[in-house]
């Protein structure tokens, strides 16, 4: 279920609450409406709905308290080489250990799999090899599915 979330569910704009609970809810609607948990279902869920929050909180920032922090001068925002390598190495974990490690087409194992990450990167040219032969693996090989996985977590 965690890993689920982390793939569909999009974290929201909004970087300040009231309290955990309330971006916890938030998280669980996501959930709900991308079927991936039954309505009133939530105590069976709890623990992966907090473990989500966790994540989110120390990936993207959230806070939490009665009164909104001070604003300080805006942070620049990441550059998306730190993003995509970010977002690569929050993900890397689930990947089989030989292709942890691809990060160009010379390091892709397979020709197979070399011209399915040719082609859904001819289509997706933003994205990096890595990425590509991430959302292949999701997808169980299917370019289709892998655009589509790219598309959903792309930020």
């Amino acid at each position: 279920m965690y890993r689920q979330a982390i793939e569909h569910c999009v974290p929201p704009l909004r970087r300040h609450y009231a309290s955990p609970e309330n971006l916890e809810m938030l998280i669980w609607q996501q959930l709900v409406d991308l079927r991936l948990a039954p309505q009133g279902f939530y105590r069976q869920f709890a623990a992966q709905v907090q473990r989500v929050r966790e994540s989110w909180t120390n990936t993207y920032g959230f806070t939490f308290g009665s009164i909104e922090p001070p604003p300080s001068a805006p942070a620049a925002p990441p550059s998306p080489e730190t993003r995509e390598r970010d977002r690569v190495a929050m993900l890397d974990q689930e990947l089989p250990a030989c292709l942890a490690n691809c990060r160009t087409l010379d390091d892709v194992p397979t020709d197979e799999l070399r011209s399915k990450v040719e082609l859904v990167q001819s289509l997706m040219d933003r994205e990096s090899v890595a990425r590509c032969v991430q959302a292949l693996l999701r997808s169980n090989g299917d370019p289709r599915g892998a655009i589509d996985w790219l598309g959903r977590t792309s930020q």
